[in-house]
């Protein structure tokens, strides 16, 4: 055994440990590495850990977001034993395999193992005593297990009788979940987290708290001063399962609650690579006062090749507590699946959660219901869940419809049983665009409100989408966890347009306009009509695409012409040219007349120079004057001197008359 590890203290990986044996681990998002790191923000190839003169030590491998310590971003260092590094979003911690690690939040409350000694202590009952009743089990186990496998009788109170339950665990033939995972009998499996103030699952023990074998999980709502505070408690399979796109799977539990708890199941489907975004479906919170069994039907979504199981508790007060045991992921049936198709993209949806695939990013990545954030009670509990950005609308009751829309261009989603929506995008979505009855699109900020709205242009560069509202509704756009955001208060429905047929040939007409504009030498009527293509069709990206290419012919070209202008503007005021100015100022006014002054790219470089271009023509004019006002004078002397009194007298009315004004009254 290696004498240091690493242990990941975050994420859906939290709780796993490596053994640093070999001389080098690599750590990353990609396949290839030796610690595949399933996080987004985690670079392909992240880091590595290596071993020189008997040290570890940490390298950073040219990452995109950095591996940071203290938080202080690194390069390289030397680990010591405790220290804590973080790679992307994820802390990892480096210590003896001996030690267990420390430093994780509390409010995370991340364990990614259940502990046998913990599961003892919980069995333990006090001092020798302890010893003498487990002494006494093991026994009576021992004589009833020779008692009932020779088939003489039932030992009461085990295998019969009223209200007796089997100490063995449940055998679920088929279960994909590995034995000692799903039955909670083993030492781990599990990541067991939960909010800030509220007791997460923890391994419980003891027949009452059972369904079957001698171990199961339970958690329970907060208690003293944050007695008044719902809150929830989420157990995670540490290990995702390998599954298969198309698949019909069962995930099923039995649970057992009190008070107003209620637990739910949930899958987490996501790909090894990263490729697809992660998709949650699960089922409605179930309250049972006795053991029950709580089953959802699932299909495995396009893209995805992993699912992880989660077992949700809602506690909304400090009686509230749950228990859940005998977890079973199953591949049977035909799982029913909502799903329509339009234009090369599918809307697929299981339970009551969605996402739009294509063949780049994905778009709509979640709809949730809207809760109130200061309510009690259930609302409270599923609000803390919408905080982390964990809430689905199965978690509320919600059930959910899929249709295409009757032009074949989009979706049409309804949530029957909420009060209104919150509808998750990519957080490069960040940037809609409104767009009025026929006009062209206006951009808003990603945190707007506005009444009345009908039509909003939402996704990514990639990937966008037209959300519709019939009859137009109230709309609040916002920051949310990973993603943008936007909220539908009084409204349960919505539709995505996806395909735009009619706009699609009206764009490109624009496209061809512009560039039969820009051959017959209107290269200003062709930058305008790029505009308004731009402005009225920003979702067509292909016919942007071309419409881009031709802007940068216009503009070079443009650029090539302003250019050759300034050299001309240098030469005419290093030679002091007054013919060379007038063609300077010809030429700008040739300029602003083919493009319009407005699409002149370099307008401030050019304003300037007009100017200088004028100031020299008024320069070299005001010395000419006065040139002209002086020779004038001489000869106007030399007629007084020789006797030609009135020619002299001539020339001077010539000098004041046209030639004073221009001197400033010489």
């Amino acid at each position: 055994m290696s004498e240091y590890v690493l242990e990941v203290l975050d994420g859906d990986q939290a709780g796993t440990v490596v053994e640093l044996t070999g001389p080098r681990l690599r750590i990353g998002r990609r396949p290839e590495n030796d610690f595949v790191l399933r996080d987004e923000k985690c670079s392909g190839n992240h880091a590595e850990i290596v071993v020189e003169d008997g040290r570890h030590l940490l390298r950073d491998l040219g990452s995109t977001n950095g591996t940071t310590l203290d938080g202080k971003r690194v390069t390289e260092l030397v680990l010591s034993a405790g220290d804590v590094f973080q790679l992307g979003r994820v802390r990892c911690c480096f210590r003896r395999a001996e030690t267990a690690a420390g430093g994780t939040e509390v409010a995370a409350m991340a364990v990614g193992t259940i502990d046998a000694s913990r599961l003892a202590r919980s069995r333990r009952r006090g001092g020798s005593l302890v010893f003498g009743a487990l002494f006494g089990l093991v026994l009576a186990a021992g004589a009833a297990w020779w008692f009932l496998s020779r088939g003489e009788g039932e030992l009461p109170g085990v295998g019969g009788g009223a209200g007796a339950r089997d100490q063995r665990p449940l055998v679920v033939p088929g279960n994909r979940l590995e034995a000692g995972v799903g039955d909670f009998e083993g030492e781990s499996g599990w990541s067991l987290q939960a909010s800030s103030d509220a007791q997460g699952f923890e391994p419980t023990a003891g027949r009452e708290n059972v369904h079957s074998g001698v171990a199961a999980i339970s958690a329970s709502g907060p208690g003293g001063e944050s007695a008044s505070r719902a809150r929830f408690a989420l157990a995670r399979t540490s290990t995702p399962v390998a599954v298969a796109a198309g698949q019909s799977l069962r995930l099923s539990a039995h649970v057992k609650t009190s008070g107003a708890a209620k637990v739910a199941l949930r899958a987490w489907f996501t790909a090894l690579g990263g490729d697809v975004a992660d998709l949650r479906s699960g089922s409605a919170a179930l309250a049972a006062a006795d053991w029950t069994e709580l089953s959802v039907a699932l299909r495995v979504p396009r893209g995805a090749d992993r699912v992880a199981i989660e077992v949700l508790a809602l506690l909304p007060g400090a009686a509230d507590s749950a228990l859940v045991d005998d977890v079973a992921l199953l591949v049977e049936g035909e799982a029913p699946a909502l799903e329509a198709s339009a234009g090369g993209v599918a809307l697929i949806g299981s339970g009551a959660s969605f996402r739009i695939d294509s063949s780049r990013a994905p778009l709509l990545l979640g709809v949730e219901p809207l809760v109130a954030a200061d309510a009690g009670g259930l609302e409270g509990s599923l609000a803390d869940l919408a905080r982390r950005g964990l809430l689905l609308p199965s978690d509320a009751g919600a059930t959910a419809s899929v249709s295409a829309l009757g032009s074949g261009d989009g979706f049409a989603i309804a949530l029957e049983g909420v009060a209104g929506l919150r509808l998750l995008f990519p957080a490069a979505s960040a940037a809609p665009r409104w767009r009025p009855r026929d006009g062209a699109f206006r951009a808003v900020d990603a945190s707007f409100e506005a009444t009345e709205l009908a039509e909003l242009l939402v996704g990514t560069a990639d990937n966008r989408a037209m959300l519709v509202l019939e009859p137009p509704a109230t709309l609040r756009g916002a920051p949310a966890p990973g993603a943008w955001s936007i909220e539908l208060p009084g409204t349960n429905r919505f539709a995505l347009r996806v395909v735009f047929g009619p706009e699609a040939l009206r764009a490109l007409e624009l496209e061809r306009e512009a560039r039969s504009a820009a051959e017959r030498g209107r290269p200003g009527d062709a930058l305008r009509t790029l505009a308004e293509l731009v402005a009225r069709y920003p979702h067509e990206l292909a016919t942007l695409a071309k419409a881009s290419l031709l802007r940068d012919e216009i503009v070079a070209e443009q650029e090539r012409r302003v250019d050759a202008l300034l050299r001309a503007g240098d030469d005419a005021a290093f030679f002091e040219a007054r013919v060379g100015f007038r063609r300077v100022l010809a030429e700008l006014d040739a300029l602003e007349a083919a493009y319009g002054k407005d699409q002149l790219v370099r307008g401030t470089a050019l304003a300037a120079l007009r100017n200088a271009v004028s100031e020299g023509i008024q320069s070299i004019e005001a010395r000419g004057a006065v040139e002209r006002a002086e020779l004038l004078g001489a000869m106007s002397l030399a007629f007084e001197r020789s006797g030609e009194g009135p020619l002299a007298g001539f020339v001077r009315s010539y000098v004041e008359r046209r030639l004073t004004g221009k001197q400033g009254g010489r």
